[in-house]
């Protein structure tokens, strides 16, 4: 039986945040499954009212995994987007935030009328809830379960499920 342990959202958030990010904070790690990470970020009013920054679209593997990366040949002829996990549009703020989150790390297979609709939506409403309420910070990853499919060479777990929860 599956022990689980009870924390509050809180505590959680506070075991995973190490640093404000110039992108985001790694939270799950699976050794044999090969798939993005899971990311805990903040949004603040003041990053939603800087300038913005032009997107880069400079997808590429994260210099920080040394084994075991996903490339851009994984994608190609998938038929799924790189879809963000901390979104492009809300790391704007600044030049490294917005190079850093094209990280293939930070990328997850979508479905692309996923990707462009309804997580584009939500990534948008998060943005105005920062607004509304100086903050809010965010919880997102692929939820990955038995007989996931994968693509490309590498093997990247296209997941079922993906979450983000807001606090």
């Amino acid at each position: 039986m599956l022990k689980v342990s009870t924390i509050s959202c809180l505590e959680f958030l506070e075991s995973l945040i190490s640093s404000s990010i110039a992108g985001a904070t790694p939270w799950v790690t699976v050794s044999n499954i090969k798939n993005p990470y899971g990311w805990v970020y903040r949004i603040t009013k003041a990053e939603m009212d800087a300038p913005r920054v032009k997107r880069t679209n400079n997808f590429r593997p994260d210099p920080e995994i040394k084994i075991g990366s996903v490339s851009l040949a994984d994608y190609r002829g998938s038929g799924y987007d790189r879809g963000h996990l901390a979104p492009a549009a809300t790391m704007d703020f600044s030049k490294e935030t917005m190079s850093e989150s094209f990280y293939l790390s930070n990328m997850s297979p979508q479905k692309p009328q996923f990707n462009r609709g309804i997580w584009r939506d939500l990534e948008a409403q998060v943005r105005v809830w920062a607004c509304e309420n100086e903050d809010i910070y965010v919880v997102s990853g692929p939820i990955i379960t038995s007989g996931y499919k994968t693509i490309g060479k590498n093997s990247v777990a296209v997941p079922p499920i993906l979450l983000q929860s807001y606090f």
